[in-house]
């Protein structure tokens, strides 16, 4: 579709993976989460899509993927799936994380070709009957205030976020120096308290970490009804080398599991899991510890922590705050850009999404850790 006479967009439901990808890999800033291995999917209720933003010489400047939700997932319980049914009858989301990826770095083009992906978010939200569109900003500095005041013209609301990012170019030992007294205390105390990390090499350890995932979701009022649905997907990208999972033992006891993804010379902090088996554990920051070093030896040149919401500069900064940045890393900002298409209808959805929120936090705050 030509939208003005120097750049143009296209809309695809599938695309060459490896010149997608390829393509992703010349900005520095691109992430896993926009790669097609992240929208490799074989759910029927899930349609990944792929915008191209062309310029007159047909070359391309800008990518964007996200995914067209057409079920809404409920989480504290399948006895709500019937709601859920509802809410999917009523339309559907779209949603992207760490784009669009636009490959310049001259200011006005970049906000004439943010502008292009707009007009091809406005066509998708008609033809994919779209209740809601968001999408997460990527991490990076070329984010100024005229490219947030496009998404504000076009009426979209925002969150602002931050990351933390270690610089892994940098020696493991001025790494190090970088992360904070308590964090280092708790590193070593893991290895006092014989806490053991290990990379899972086989099927197996595999299964046990992605059981150990319904053990944590139950202390955030969740119900995994199958742990072990997409273990063959998830061993594939292992085998692929696009995910690693390290996991904890104490007492050879699993005590926390961690997920990274990596693209683009960039590892990301996907998923952190804990059982909460032990009053006081530290698993956690040996395991980050761990997968910081790992990164680093195997080339790799910034490891993301992932990030953190900011609700207002005044407020106190969080606990998961502050173990984010404890680590040393860089402060990056982004954003959460988030659009009501169909307000009547989202009015209804959020209503009919109360009971299994309001249950899952009932679960929640109902779950008995251990005491110290």
């Amino acid at each position: 579709m030509t939208t003005d006479s120097q750049y143009r967009f296209k809309i695809f439901e599938k695309v060459n993976s490896s010149e997608w990808d390829l393509n992703l890999k010349k900005s520095r800033y691109s992430t896993f989460f926009q790669s097609t291995k992240y929208f490799k999917t074989h759910d029927n209720t899930k349609i990944p899509l792929y915008i191209y933003v062309y310029n007159e010489k047909d070359q391309i400047v800008g990518q964007l993927a996200l995914i067209i939700i057409k079920k809404q997932k409920f989480y504290s319980t399948p006895k709500f799936q019937w709601l859920s049914n509802l809410v999917s009858n009523l339309g559907n989301r779209g949603s992207w994380v760490s784009g669009p990826i636009i490959h310049s770095d001259e200011q006005k083009q970049r906000i004439k070709i943010l502008e292009i992906f707009l007009k091809s978010l406005y066509e998708i939200m008609r033809k994919y009957n779209l209740i809601l569109l968001d999408g997460y900003s990527p991490a990076e500095g070329d984010i100024d205030e005229e490219y947030i005041k496009t998404f504000e013209k076009n009426n979209f609301n925002i969150e602002r976020f931050v990351t933390f990012r270690a610089d892994l170019t940098k020696k493991i030992e001025e790494i190090w120096k970088n992360v904070e007294k308590n964090a280092k205390n708790d590193v070593t105390k893991a290895e006092r308290q014989n806490v053991v990390i290990r990379e899972i090499k086989n099927k197996e350890e595999l299964s046990e970490y992605l059981l150990l995932s319904k053990k944590w979701a139950k202390t955030k009022g969740i119900e995994i009804s199958n742990p072990l649905e997409n273990v063959d997907d998830d061993w594939h990208d292992y085998q692929a080398g696009l995910q690693k999972f390290f996991v904890a033992y104490q007492n050879r006891e699993i005590i926390s599991g961690l997920r990274i993804v990596t693209f683009n010379d960039i590892a990301y902090t996907h998923e952190v899991l804990n059982s909460y088996s032990k009053a006081a554990s530290v698993g956690g920051p040996a395991l980050t510890w761990y997968a910081i070093k790992w990164a680093k030896e195997n080339g790799l040149r910034v490891y993301d922590f992932s990030g953190v919401k900011i609700n207002s500069e005044e407020q106190q900064t969080t606990g998961l705050e502050k173990y984010k940045k404890k680590w040393g890393g860089t402060e990056f900002p982004y954003y959460h850009f988030i659009k009501v298409v169909n307000s009547k209808k989202y009015k209804i959805m959020r209503l009919l999404t109360r009971p299994d929120w309001y249950y899952r936090d009932y679960k929640r705050r109902h779950f008995k850790r251990p005491r110290k």
